[in-house]
């Protein structure tokens, strides 16, 4: 995606990956030298490059600019080349790994030796790219000077995810019931995710209501915990990992989208789920809730409130008509964020530098 909005921008852009076999136009994959598997993360590998093959191509091929997109073993390699080389850096800040060592660890000196790590490997770059007000203003409280960050731009496909994909999607693929008011997560299935609120919460409002009905869709390595914490529940259906035509039915064919995780920069889900015509719930903590209107599009509630949630499934689940305003509110929003999105806009950061 980048390399071909690099294009329409006329722009030359070459991305620069380690250990993916991948081979595609616009990209230079070097074979890693070594890897190392998360034990908190099973599946997850972090490859280490080879640095002075990527020097001496970064070299000949006469780059001005280098942009990392990691601040992992790559984002590190990408340091030290542009410090050679004398060449800008724009670091970009995706994912919050300070709060994803906390929750994985269980152990908050993690975090805090992580967010150490992040606040020196960002004041290297000359600017830092951001997805949200909150990633930003948690990088400025760690020491990152505020006249670095710049807040980059998504793509928002609202023709892929349309209210006008909503069908008997769930009824012929899982034998659920349309009737059914289909509470729905997608994203991974992660400890990080805050999995256990979503649990708790449904737990509770399968105590109330017996008409509502969970869908998660994703893979992750919390998925057997999760599994065991709602096998008592039948109106539970795990889907496994969507895309394409398929994902575009599972959001469109829902009724509420709800997205507890606190640890998320931005939330493209959230995104996803308005652009379907849902109405969304999510917590208060983290990028997500600059995506919502707050009583409009959905609902902001307090992190880790499980009543707070459960009050909120209720409330447009018990009216509605105001689930009908807040499907169309949602639609109408993204549809306008849409108009002002695309990737052209974050090329102009590289002319300040």
């Amino acid at each position: 995606m980048q390399t071909i909005s690099a294009l329409n921008a006329g722009k030359k852009l070459t991305v620069i990956t380690c250990g993916n076999e991948t081979v595609e136009p616009g990209v230079m994959n070097f074979p890693a030298i070594g890897a190392y598997e998360l034990p908190v993360y099973p599946g997850f590998k972090l490859y280490y490059p080879p640095p002075l093959l990527m020097l001496d191509y970064c070299y000949r091929e006469n780059f001005t600019h280098i942009y990392s997109a990691t601040p992992g073993p790559m984002g590190l390699a990408a340091l030290g080349i542009s410090r050679i080389l004398k060449l800008p850096l724009i670091a970009a800040y995706h994912t919050s790994f300070p709060q994803y060592a906390d929750h994985l660890t269980g152990d908050p000196i993690m975090g805090e030796l992580m967010w150490k790590y992040m606040a020196w490997y960002y004041n290297q770059a000359d600017l830092v790219l951001v997805p949200s007000e909150t990633t930003g203003n948690e990088l400025v409280s760690r020491g990152v000077p505020r006249q670095k960050i710049r807040y980059f731009h998504r793509e928002f496909d609202i023709k892929k995810f349309h209210p006008v994909w909503r069908n008997g999607f769930y009824k012929d693929k899982y034998n659920l019931e349309d009737r059914a008011f289909k509470l729905l997560y997608v994203g991974r299935i992660s400890k990080e995710k805050n999995m256990d609120i979503l649990s708790n919460v449904f737990r509770r409002l399968n105590g109330i209501k017996k008409n509502i009905h969970l869908i998660i869709v994703g893979e992750g390595p919390y998925m057997g915990e999760l599994k065991k914490e709602l096998k008592n529940h039948e109106q539970v259906t795990f889907t496994g990992y969507l895309s394409g035509k398929e994902l575009s039915q599972a959001y469109a064919s829902s009724d509420v989208f709800i997205f507890p995780s606190t640890t998320d920069t931005f939330g493209n889900v959230v995104i996803e789920a308005q652009a379907s015509g849902l109405p969304v719930i999510v917590s208060d903590r983290g990028g997500p809730k600059e995506n919502v209107i707050d009583r409009k599009t959905g609902y902001v509630v307090p992190a880790d409130d499980i009543d707070a949630f459960v009050s909120k499934v209720l409330e447009i689940y018990n009216d509605r008509d105001l689930l009908k305003r807040m499907r169309n509110d949602a639609r109408a929003y993204i549809v306008g964020k849409a108009s002002g999105s695309g990737y052209l806009k974050n090329w102009d950061y590289y002319q300040e530098l």
